[in-house]
């Protein structure tokens, strides 16, 4: 594989995350008691891990069987065998934070080797450490059963579960255009993410998808309506048009999308840089708190910003701390 494809490759599990967590991010209340039967949801918690440049997918609060946790939930589409261990980081430190229990699940919405809980760390045969964490693959779940009870929350990952046709698939946009008519943005942000997830789904055979795609094309009237479609299709018709004007409109769409969740990818590391930045010299320097929030709003690019934090980890004294934000301006160049 060449060092583009390479890259090409290691980008694409990004665009499904983002997708994952815009889902559940948007309708929390009623998809995590789906996700893990118990759980009532309270709130959603910074997942930024403030000690290090590491950010957690998605973690809320919540009331399991009437007591206070944390549900950590982590979206991931292919195979890490460090995942255990990064797992195990966020949740001492959540617990740490919020001093109650947490609750670790990793989703996978593809078919793909899944991480085994529980996760042991051995010393001389002893078991010095032991986290249990739960798993969900979505791959696995019935999509007919899914749709026969309803559970609208989760008809965005319809295109990842078993037994996707394009009957079931029809019936899911129908009845989400029931339930979000006069809603055209959530309505769309819908549409996105199935898109683009049944695009990754490797399970479902080249002739379904094609039917699938066939029939979903009676709605394209609803994507043509909405802010987003409008937006890419102005974008990228002038790269498709040479192809034709429906062919062009087909490609801009999707690389409307993908682009589109490529740029809410970056910033979000950007927002999540600037956070932990400005959290730490709070912590260690308040008296620059007001500096490092103006300059860290001023940096948009999250390797700078990187950098800028380990540099000023590194540091003792606000002096410094001082001259290596002022520089920022020209890092930025």
């Amino acid at each position: 594989m060449s060092p583009q494809n390479e890259e090409e490759s290691s980008k694409q599990p990004q665009k499904y995350d983002a997708s994952l967590k815009d889902w559940v991010t948007q309708q929390a209340p009623d998809i995590l008691p789906l996700l893990m039967p118990g759980v009532k949801y309270e709130q959603t918690l910074s997942s930024e891990i403030i000690r290090s440049p590491m950010s957690a997918d998605k973690v809320f609060k919540v009331q399991y069987y009437g007591k206070e946790h944390i549900f950590h939930l982590e979206f991931q589409t292919g195979s890490d065998k460090k995942l255990p261990s990064r797992l195990l980081v966020y949740n001492a430190v959540l617990h740490h934070d919020y001093g109650c229990p947490v609750i670790t699940m990793v989703v996978y919405p593809f078919n793909t080797q899944i991480a085994v809980s529980p996760f042991v760390v051995l010393s001389h045969e002893k078991e010095i450490v032991t986290f249990d964490f739960k798993t969900l693959p979505l791959f696995t779940m019935d999509a007919e059963t899914c749709v026969a009870h309803h559970q609208t929350c989760l008809y965005p990952l319809v295109p990842t579960m078993r037994g996707v046709d394009a009957d079931l698939m029809v019936q899911v946009v129908k009845e989400l255009l029931v339930l979000y008519r006069g809603e055209k943005n959530i309505l769309s942000d819908q549409f996105a993410w199935m898109r683009v997830l049944l695009d990754r789904n490797k399970d479902i055979t080249a002739l379904e998808r094609d039917r699938i795609e066939e029939r979903l094309k009676m709605f394209n009237e609803i994507w043509e309506e909405s802010p987003l479609v409008q937006k890419v299709q102005a974008q990228y018709y002038e790269k498709g048009k040479g192809e034709g004007k429906a062919e062009g409109k087909a490609e801009g769409i999707t690389q409307g999308i993908t682009q589109g969740i490529t740029q809410g990818i970056t910033q979000g590391e950007v927002q999540a840089f600037q956070r932990i930045l400005v959290k730490d010299i709070q912590r260690r320097f308040p008296e620059l708190t007001e500096l490092a929030q103006k300059k860290a709003n001023l940096c948009n690019k999250p390797d700078v910003l990187e950098t800028l934090f380990q540099q000023i980890q590194a540091v003792t004294d606000a002096k410094t701390a001082q001259q290596l934000l002022t520089s920022i301006s020209d890092q930025q160049g």
